[in-house]
């Protein structure tokens, strides 16, 4: 009890890992306890991956032996629990690694929510960016032109935005509708500054506010589609 109790105390230190970036091995007279430790902080690592936007990510660091040791991986801003910060330092207190391990001269993706899970930040299209497979796009998800004959080239998005969880990237909103296998889904759509005279949206969109007088925020759609009738 006295030895946990002084672990507790214990700043978290963020030491180095392995050459290869995973955690070092437990040293050959490592504790009983250094197994279900390892285990234990694994899982909870693995239940801190859920997120609503870019920012509830961060690359997690933990201490020399453990995953996430040299911080190039991805978790909820959250992860650091008072569970997971208590394994740790019984980890360091029970000598469980070798505190001396270097890590890769190596540099991680920044930290992004990729369809509701923590990862590295994705390249392509942003959303309103033309596309033809899912891979194009930073969201890997593309509306294409062959789904929905209105959105010309394609369109980068997110399908289903209005469901419970899912939110829009930055610089867009779930404003916009798409057909998807007969189905009316709503969909991601950039935003964009309504000006008279003015297309501020790539060829065969126009940035529209919807029904109603014309507000300074709109959004790039088809030019047939719900926000840009009857304005």
């Amino acid at each position: 009890m006295t030895r946990l109790l002084l672990a507790l105390l214990l700043v978290v230190p963020l030491s180095a890992c392995s050459s290869d970036g995973g955690s070092a091995s437990m040293l050959p007279d490592a504790g009983p306890l250094c197994g279900p430790i390892l285990a234990q902080v694994t899982a909870s690592l693995a239940r801190s991956q859920s997120c609503k936007v870019d920012a509830d990510c961060v690359h997690p660091k933990t201490t020399c032996g453990l995953p996430e040791a040299c911080g190039l991986g991805y978790a909820n801003k959250d992860w650091q629990t008072p569970e997971l910060i208590q394994l740790i330092n019984q980890w360091v207190g029970d000598a469980c690694a070798d505190p001396h391990c270097a890590c890769p001269a190596i540099a991680s993706a920044p930290p992004a929510c990729n369809a509701g899970t923590c990862g590295p930040r994705q390249t392509g299209g942003l959303v309103g960016a033309s596309c033809v497979t899912d891979g194009d796009c930073q969201s890997r998800q593309c509306l294409t032109e062959a789904q929905d004959t209105r959105y010309v080239g394609g369109a980068c998005t997110v399908k289903g935005c209005d469901q419970t969880g899912i939110t829009c990237p930055a610089g867009s909103e779930c404003k916009g509708q798409g057909q998807i296998d007969g189905k009316t889904v709503a969909i991601c759509v950039s935003k964009c500054e309504v000006m008279l005279g003015t297309n501020v949206c790539r060829a065969g969109y126009l940035c529209c506010s919807g029904p109603g007088p014309l507000r300074t925020m709109g959004w790039c759609s088809p030019e047939n589609s719900p926000l840009c009738l009857g304005v």
